[in-house]
């Protein structure tokens, strides 16, 4: 059996409530200010949110369009974000929205990572989201730890949300805005997760390091191969000074471990969800922007599905390894606090996105698969007996999603792109980070890239109000 030892909730808000700027690394702050700009301007470029608008609504536009940051296992990055802007006040400054966005993706991404041998997918999107909403209004209203205990605990137990990430996310971020502040449980939190040491390291280990900002939409899952298939298009118009057509295009296959999402869709945003039709809509635009992938999800769908049906998936169960690798490289900690034996069955399950698991030996079978190299990777990963987080080097994170694309054309030639890092995501360049960033936001607040980027800079004593403010100076 897998140790079920659920984490004391009071610690938990007490550190998220006493969470001070200083305590926080460099680089945590920037990801957090980023965090910030990049969700309020892509949501209002959506449309979805003004800064006294219904944060639960936006939070749940962007999850539907696909266009919310990653948080490791967490729904969580735009709710605190969204939440924070909303719930802030006249007296509030930059530095206290930085925090509580801070605070919030810490406390959502231990949730979501305690429950990583569980379900996953929009039901614990929603709940992580949920916990991200009430730990930044609890920063914001400055309660009591005792009502934000409550808080997070009522989260994690609601019940799970029917239906697309959207709505789950909508639901879990309406519930925190909704549920009036009341003392509770100081005890031990409802639905702790199995992977215990996921709630240790706080202070010392951020996980704020592994955000993925957005610069345009798509599931997280299919950003690599996106962004192949963009790096591909680029590469044909400097060789041949010209775009490449729709019906020069013979067939697409994408070589991943990531499974496609279930439920994707067409149109939009349902087909922020798909693949197929994002390479599709990427072919007819070649631009990744919003309105690059979106116009092309709007318009004529038998245009799309043309290029859409030409596109070949095939799942590698080897490169699937290349995610949770990654995060147990600067994390081995997580399967501490286990026995040897569940250590390896936890394994088995981490491996695999639906959380089945790979069943008794599955380590052997990595053998035949062409995975030798890996195996004493994840074999040293299953003898840690380290259960605290705090020596885990987050900051060293690059989370990997191993992918191959080829393109294949109607005169025979072929154009192949092999990637692992995702744009926008953990070891990305950071200037790059943050001028896709920048461009998808910088719509929304009505102003240029180079006049949002200037607010990145801006002392955390200046009043929140006028760094969020649409079209402001910096």
């Amino acid at each position: 059996m897998l140790a079920d030892a659920p984490p004391p909730v009071a610690a938990l808000a007490d550190w998220a409530l006493g969470l001070q700027p200083a305590q926080l690394p460099p680089m945590v702050a920037r990801h957090a200010r980023l965090q910030l700009l990049g969700v309020i301007g892509a949501a209002a470029a959506l449309g979805a949110f003004g800064l006294r608008g219904d944060a639960a609504s936006a939070a749940g536009a962007l999850a539907d369009a696909e266009l919310d940051p990653g948080l490791l296992l967490s729904g969580g990055a735009a709710a605190a974000a969204l939440v924070a802007a909303a719930c802030a006040g006249p007296a509030h400054r930059v530095d206290d929205l930085v925090v509580a966005v801070v605070a919030a993706n810490e406390l959502s991404a231990r949730c979501g990572l305690a429950q990583a041998l569980g379900p996953r997918g929009a039901a614990l999107r929603g709940k992580t989201a949920g916990v991200a909403a009430a730990v930044a209004r609890a920063r914001l209203e400055g309660v009591a730890a005792p009502a934000l205990a409550a808080a997070i605990s009522a989260a994690l137990a609601a019940p799970a949300a029917e239906g697309d990430p959207g709505a789950a996310v909508r639901s879990g971020v309406a519930a925190a805005l909704a549920r009036p502040w009341a003392g509770g449980d100081r005890g031990a939190l409802a639905g702790g997760g199995a992977l215990s040491a996921a709630w240790t390291g706080l202070g010392a280990a951020w996980w704020t390091h592994s955000l993925i900002h957005r610069a345009h939409p798509g599931a997280l899952r299919l950003l690599v191969p996106l962004q192949a298939m963009d790096e591909v298009l680029r590469r044909h118009v400097k060789a041949a000074d010209k775009r490449l057509r729709a019906d020069q295009i013979e067939r697409v296959v994408v070589r991943t471990g990531l499974p496609l999402p279930v439920g994707a869709g067409a149109g939009w945003p349902g087909g922020a969800r798909a693949l197929p039709a994002l390479i599709a809509a990427l072919v007819s635009s070649h631009s990744l922007s919003l309105d690059g992938l979106r116009g092309p999800l709007e318009g004529d769908p038998a245009r799309l599905a043309a290029v859409a049906e030409r596109v070949v998936v095939e799942h590698d169960p080897v490169r699937a390894l290349s995610t949770p690798l990654s995060v147990l490289e600067v994390a081995p900690q997580l399967l501490g606090g286990l026995s040897a034996r569940a250590r390896l069955s936890a394994l088995g399950q981490l491996l695999r996105p639906t959380g089945l698991g790979w069943g008794p030996g599955w380590w052997r079978g990595l053998k035949r698969l062409g995975a030798a190299p890996v195996v004493e990777q994840l074999l040293a990963a299953a003898r840690v007996s380290d259960a605290d987080l705090a020596g885990a080097r987050l900051e060293q994170l690059a989370l990997r999603a191993d992918t191959e694309l080829v393109l294949h054309t109607t005169r025979g030639g072929s154009w192949p792109e092999r990637r692992g890092l995702l744009g926008g995501g953990p070891a990305a360049p950071w200037e790059q980070t943050v001028a896709g960033t920048l461009a998808l936001a910088a719509p929304g607040f009505g102003v240029g890239i180079d006049a949002l980027r200037a607010r990145l800079e801006v002392p955390g004593e200046r009043a929140a109000a006028g760094w969020l403010a649409r079209a402001a100076a910096p």
